[in-house]
């Protein structure tokens, strides 16, 4: 590939990455443009299905939990208080734990119970159901990857289905990590655009090349995650592709984590981020202290403040 598929600019730079959350460690291509500085893979290889086993995380069905009256009210009050900023009881509570993150994130974009949700790339749904469970009844995963529909009881929590195909109308649109994994970027974001009403939003939650961890890390970073991300866009470029395809950007900010950094120092000690000394996987068997992790947390959430944490969230509109 010659110019850049994002903005047909030059290609400045390249570089090859391993497989490293599995562990194949075989190495891939990736190429970064000049103009938008969008990261993205060389050659999408042909047989993707061998990077996403069947334990991939994401394509896991939720187990069901023994139903506890006290415990399921205090998660849920907790939950709608940290995403509405309504309830005292849940206010409350909430004093005495730290909040979801991705709550948090609902709180900034305004999510409300009776909104109609999709997400795209959800896998069998987990996030769906979490959202199900505190009272959000209109939300539905769409994932053509999974083995087949998925359930709770007798409401459908993820759909085997491909986006392309979705019809209707939707109050938010989300894509937690996934957009990275698709190959037609603008044409997802079209369609997207088509499935909201002109109210409607879209939320985009992914990793990007503006941020330390990548100026750091390069090919170690644990978050270029080869091959299974296509592209890895700057900020530049995703504003970039949000124009391309006529929506505008509502807000946009960093929300990155520690894992940037351990992940990221594991794979320079090539430790893949599934192996059992994974702090991912043993905390105890891994090689970072505590200290340490509170330490790259509180690194990550300075450059979150400033922008340059290596996760973004952007949110669309028409």
């Amino acid at each position: 590939m010659k110019n850049c598929r994002i903005c047909n600019g030059n290609i400045s730079e390249s570089y090859v990455a391993k497989e490293m959350l599995i562990g194949l460690r075989e190495s891939f291509e990736y190429i970064k443009c000049s103009a938008c500085g969008c990261l993205q893979i060389g050659e999408i290889p042909p047989n993707l299905s061998k990077y996403y086993p069947y334990n991939y995380y994401s394509l896991q069905a939720s187990k069901k939990k023994k139903s506890r009256v006290i415990r399921d009210y205090i998660r849920k009050s907790i939950a709608l208080y940290n995403i509405q900023g309504k309830g005292i009881i849940g206010r409350l509570l909430a004093f005495f734990k730290s909040p979801d993150p991705i709550h948090i994130v609902y709180r900034r974009v305004g999510l409300k119970p009776s909104d109609k949700l999709l997400d795209v790339g959800g896998g069998a749904g987990a996030h769906v159901l979490s959202l199900f469970r505190i009272g959000f009844k209109n939300v539905m995963s769409v994932d053509p990857f999974i083995s087949k529909d998925v359930f709770w009881g007798n409401v459908l929590i993820a759909k085997k289905l491909d986006f392309f195909d979705i019809q209707g109308k939707y109050d938010l649109i989300t894509f937690h990590h996934s957009l990275e994994h698709m190959p037609s970027q603008a044409k997802i974001l079209e369609k997207a655009a088509e499935l909201i009403g002109q109210d409607g939003r879209i939320l985009i939650r992914i990793p990007t090349v503006t941020s330390t961890a990548w100026e750091k890390y390069k090919e170690n970073w644990v978050n270029l995650d080869a091959p299974r991300h296509f592209y890895i866009h700057s900020h530049t470029s995703i504003k970039l592709l949000a124009e391309q395809t006529g929506l505008k950007t509502v807000d946009f900010w960093s929300d990155s984590i520690s894992m940037q950094f351990w992940g990221s120092e594991q794979y320079i000690r090539d430790i893949p981020l599934t192996d059992p000394c994974s702090y991912s996987q043993d905390k105890d068997a891994s090689i970072f202290s505590s200290d340490q992790i509170l330490d790259y947390q509180r690194e990550a959430n300075v450059l979150n403040k400033e922008g340059k944490g290596d996760w973004i969230c952007i949110v669309l509109g028409k």
